[in-house]
């Protein structure tokens, strides 16, 4: 079954419904299923994916139905479904994670884990396209994470975040502005305690919401800023890096500073190459695993990654350098 192509992995909804400070990743039946089940997810095995979400469900229901992880493999199951367009399925799945949340509301001591799993429900929704419906769910999040946790905290700062991408995905630039600026500023405020992956994340998300809105001083700034943080940590993410140099290059070039978008491009071309050369790498220890990122032989070094937009191709780095390079030569 040809897989569907999204921007954000299924795995979120895992972090996004435990919390990335309460979660820990324990080499459990459950988180290896759930974990495996991501994995073929993300690699177009539908059935596979299933079959693995299905195992780590039941595991959960059998040994620990009163976790959290019930809600995750739930609200898992239930998108895995949509995306199959097994609809009736799918709204099943809701209906109980909707259950369970409904329940843990009357109980103080679990209003916590109320939020983020309402957050991570409106996720599903918005991942389906199902936007009137997550809508109201993310806003009932967001006001309850404010009441329990107060207007800075960190479950706040993503459930903000996260209705931003939909605003964004939906066109309304407006209100997706003003929210991916409201998680920004919790995120920069909270850094020593919030992983820096997630103020990046937030970071291209306003760029792109100021790009579509011609706003590109702004997003030329923030961008900027991203790449700043990004190449800081110990462990840069090359295929972020990839795309915020890209989303560099078209803001320059759509400001007519073909000099600085040449330069952009061709430091996303060098960041693909790296990716590739890592590919490469991979495939020479493990030649019977297929690589993480699929490998094409260009007359450049080249990787595209399965979820496309997330990191572009060497080729288009190479079009976009070259066309800058002509329309510089022109404005001489």
């Amino acid at each position: 079954m040809q897989k569907k192509k999204t921007t954000i992995p299924l795995f979120l909804a895992i972090l996004a419904m435990a919390g990335y400070n309460a979660f820990r990743p324990e080499q459990t039946f459950w988180f290896k299923a759930t974990s495996t089940g991501n994995d073929c997810f993300e690699n177009g095995q539908m059935e596979n994916a299933d079959i693995q979400l299905t195992g780590a469900l039941h595991d959960v229901q059998a040994h620990d139905p009163k976790s959290s992880k019930l809600v995750t493999s739930l609200i898992n199951e239930g998108f895995l479904k949509t995306v199959e367009k097994q609809s009736a399925q799918a709204q099943d799945f809701f209906t109980q994670a909707s259950k369970i949340i409904e329940a843990e509301g009357s109980d103080s001591s679990r209003k916590t884990d109320q939020a983020a799993h309402l957050t991570s429900l409106a996720d599903a929704y918005s991942l389906s396209d199902q936007y009137d419906l997550a809508r109201p769910i993310y806003l009932r999040a967001l006001d309850l994470a404010t009441k329990i946790n107060g207007a800075d905290s960190a479950q706040v700062a993503s459930t903000a975040n996260n209705l931003a991408d939909m605003y964004c995905r939906r066109k309304n630039y407006t209100e997706a502005e003003a929210l991916y600026k409201q998680s920004l500023a919790i995120r920069r405020r909270q850094s020593d305690s919030i992983p820096a992956e997630y103020c990046i994340s937030t970071m291209e998300g306003l760029a792109a919401c100021l790009g579509k809105q011609e706003k590109y001083d702004e997003a030329e700034g923030i961008l900027q800023d991203a790449i700043a943080l990004n190449s800081k940590g110990k462990a840069v993410n090359l295929t972020r890096l990839a795309s915020e140099y890209r989303s560099l290059a078209k803001v320059f070039e759509a400001r007519k500073n073909f000099s600085q978008a040449e330069i952009a491009y061709k430091s996303a071309l060098k960041v693909l190459q790296l990716i590739a050369a890592s590919a490469d790498e991979k495939v020479a220890l493990d030649p019977d695993t297929p690589p993480a990122i699929p490998l094409y032989k260009q007359s450049t070094a080249t990787c595209d990654r399965l979820l496309a937009p997330v990191c572009p191709t060497a080729k288009e780095m190479q079009a976009g350098a070259d066309r800058c390079l002509a329309s510089k030569d022109q404005s001489k």
